[in-house]
C-alpha cells in the first residue's frame, strides 16, 4: 500500500515540474495546454487541502 501511494506522488511531482527539457518538437499550443493542466490541477489540490482544513477545524 505505501509502496503504491509513494510511487502515484512520485508521478504526480514528476508531471507538474515546471523544469522539464524544452522538447522543439512539441508546438505551441500543446505547451500551453499543459501549462492550463498544471494549473487545474494546483488549484484543485489547493480547493481539497482548504475543504478539508474547514472540515476538521470547524
Amino acid at each position: 500500500m505505501y509502496v503504491c501511494l509513494t510511487i502515484m506522488i512520485d508521478k504526480f511531482l514528476a508531471y507538474l515540474q515546471f523544469w522539464k527539457k524544452q522538447d522543439n518538437t512539441s508546438s505551441f499550443n500543446l505547451k500551453m495546454m499543459h501549462r492550463v493542466n498544471r494549473i487545474s490541477l494546483l488549484i484543485f489540490l489547493f480547493a481539497l487541502i482548504y475543504m478539508a482544513v474547514k472540515y476538521l477545524i470547524l
